[in-house]
C-alpha cells in the first residue's frame, strides 16, 4: 500500500473519531444518581421542626495534595424556605492557608465563610492543618447546573486555589431528594 494512501487512511480516521467525539452527548448514568439520592441523609430538629439535607462527602485529591472532602446541605425552615449551601473540609501541609473567597468558574463572586481552621498532628513530612468552609448557593442556581455540573474556585490568603467539582450525576440525585 503507497504511504500516500495510508497518511489519506489515517487522516480519514482520524476526522471519523473527533467528529464521534464532538457529538457525543453526555450520559448520565441513573445508578449514579440513584446512590447520590440514597445517600443523602434527611435530619429533622426536635426544637424548630426544621430539615437538613445533607449531601454524600465527594473526597478529591487538590492543588498542592490538599485533601478535599465536600458536598451540598439545604436547610428547609418551619416556614418553608430553603437555603443550601456547600460544606468542605480542606486537609493539607505546612501553613495555614486562610481560605478566603470563592467564585464560580466563568460566573460570580459567592459569599464564603471559614467555620473552622485548625492546626493537626506534625510528622516527618510537616505538619497538617484543616479548615472547614461553608459557601451560600442559591436554589435558582443548583436548578439551573444540575444538567451542566459546576465548579468552584475557592482561593486563600497565601495565593492558593482550590477547584470543587459538582457533578450532574450529583447535582440530579441530590436535588431530587428535594424534589427539585
Amino acid at each position: 500500500m503507497p504511504i500516500a494512501l495510508l497518511k489519506i487512511l489515517s487522516l480519514i480516521a482520524a476526522g471519523i473519531l473527533l467528529f464521534s467525539c464532538a457529538s457525543h452527548e453526555i450520559v448520565i448514568s441513573s445508578d449514579e444518581v440513584a446512590s447520590v439520592a440514597k445517600a443523602t441523609q434527611i435530619k429533622t430538629s426536635t426544637t424548630d421542626q426544621s430539615v437538613t439535607y445533607i449531601g454524600p462527602e465527594i473526597f478529591t485529591i487538590g492543588t498542592n495534595n490538599t485533601s478535599e472532602q465536600f458536598g451540598l446541605v439545604a436547610t428547609k425552615n418551619s416556614h418553608g424556605h430553603v437555603t443550601y449551601r456547600v460544606f468542605a473540609k480542606l486537609i493539607y501541609l505546612n501553613g495555614l492557608r486562610e481560605y478566603q473567597s470563592a467564585q464560580i468558574v466563568d460566573g460570580a463572586t459567592v459569599p464564603l465563610k471559614s467555620i473552622n481552621r485548625t492546626p493537626g498532628p506534625c510528622n516527618a513530612m510537616g505538619c497538617e492543618f484543616g479548615e472547614e468552609i461553608s459557601i451560600v448557593l442559591s436554589e435558582d442556581f443548583l436548578i439551573q447546573k444540575k444538567n451542566v455540573g459546576f465548579k468552584i474556585n475557592i482561593n486563600s490568603k497565601k495565593g492558593i486555589t482550590n477547584t470543587l467539582f459538582f457533578s450532574i450525576s450529583y447535582l440530579t440525585g441530590y436535588m431530587s431528594v428535594l424534589g427539585k
